[in-house]
This record gives C-alpha cells, structure tokens and sequence, in this order.
C-alpha cells in the first residue's frame, strides 16, 4: 500500500475553476442538509461591494440578494470558519437581531440559513451560503462542523482563482480527504464517521492509500472513474 505522503497535488484530479466550484458547494449543500447554496465573494477594501460567484439554484440568489440587502453577510469572523453565522428562523435571538430578514425569510418558506467566512483570516474574500426549507429537528452528526469547515478551506483557493491550490496552510491530506467524505455523505446520506470508514474500506480493497482512494472518489464527480 502507498505512502498517504507520496501523494502530490498533480496526482489530484484536474478540474477547472468553475468545476471545482460547483462540486464543493454541491458537496457542502449536502453535507449540512441544505436545499440550496451560494458563495459570495467581496473586497476587504470595498466591503459594501460584492458578487453572487455562483448559486446552485435560483432561490439562493434571492437569498443571497436578501442577506446583502439585510446587511446579514458582511463582518463574519473570518478565523472561525466552522462557527459562521446561523440565522434560524423562530429563534427568538435572530428575531430580535434581524426580524425584517426573519420575515422575508418566513415570505420564502426559509427555515434557516448559515453562512460560513471564505478565505484567509486578513483579506476575507466572501462567505458560502447554505439555506434550508425547514428547520433541522436535531443537532447534525458529529464531526460534521468540521467537515464543513474543511470544505470551505478547499473553497477558497479556487474562489481566488488558483485551480492549482488543492490545499490550504499545506495540509493536503486533510483537504483532499474531507472532501471525498463529504462526497460519500452526500451521495449515500451517511454521517460523517460512517463516510470516513467508507473511504478506509475503499483504500483498502484497492490496495492503496486514503489520500489516493480521496482522489478517486473526487473524481468521479466528473465520470473518470467508477464509483
């Protein structure tokens, strides 16, 4: 079996920039048990400028267009990217924060809506949005904050329009790794431990490492290789 460190970002699948794009917010959407998502991207110098990059539908437009209006997505804490900001609605916290976003929302059959900070810590370049029809009835599976958080990391590169940039502060492994797991909870609605354990047992059967077993799951995304 291979060496997880022999694995270079060259081996990775090679997808352009809007490719990337679109697969990791779909793979985000579906790991938070989202209905739709966006990123949006800004400029630290020009805070209240600001651009949809991409939506996956058109209802997260508009809630991207809502959230900008309601001043919502602007001074996120960039160094926390697995916090955000969560606005539910009915919570009476959010209502009282943003109760003219929390009627629009109500308006659109929202039930809540997160946003988590995109890019470096000094130069934020945006947030991704992710909206749900319905509030959750419970706390999502463990482990999966962090997975989201690794997934952003994976976004951002791409946002600042380097497709070369598979990983993020060099940890390779782990970026390529989460989102291979964030495409098995997607596609087979399992929790977070029960993906990882699936690319293991992937790894394995093909005799080689989770680093490379990550690539191949990536890859399919784009029918290169079976599932």
């Amino acid at each position: 079996m291979n060496d997880p460190g022999d694995a270079t970002a060259s081996d990775g699948p090679r997808l352009g920039p809007g490719e990337r794009l679109s697969d990791f917010v779909d793979v985000c959407v579906g790991v938070a048990g989202a209905d739709s998502g966006a990123v949006v991207v800004s400029s630290p110098r020009h805070p209240d400028t600001r651009r949809v990059l991409h939506t996956t539908d058109s209802s997260a437009e508009r809630i991207a267009d809502l959230l900008y209006l309601h001043g919502a997505d602007v001074d996120l804490v960039s160094s926390d990217r697995a916090v955000g900001r969560t606005i539910i609605v009915g919570d009476r916290h959010d209502g009282a924060r943003w109760p003219l976003l929390i009627d629009d929302l109500v308006a659109l059959d929202v039930g809540w809506v997160r946003l988590l900070p995109l890019g470096a810590v000094d130069a934020p370049l945006g947030c991704v949005q992710l909206h749900r029809r319905s509030v959750r009835s419970g706390p999502l599976p463990a482990g999966t904050d962090v997975l989201i958080g690794h997934l952003v990391r994976v976004i951002g590169p791409v946002v600042a329009g380097d497709a070369a940039l598979a990983t993020v502060d060099g940890d390779e492994a782990t970026d390529l790794t989460s989102v291979a797991i964030g495409i098995l909870v997607a596609r087979h609605a399992v929790a977070v431990d029960v993906a990882s354990a699936m690319l293991r047992a992937g790894a394995v059967t093909r005799e080689h490492s989770s680093v490379e077993e990550a690539q191949r799951i990536i890859a399919t995304l784009h029918g290169r290789e079976g599932p």
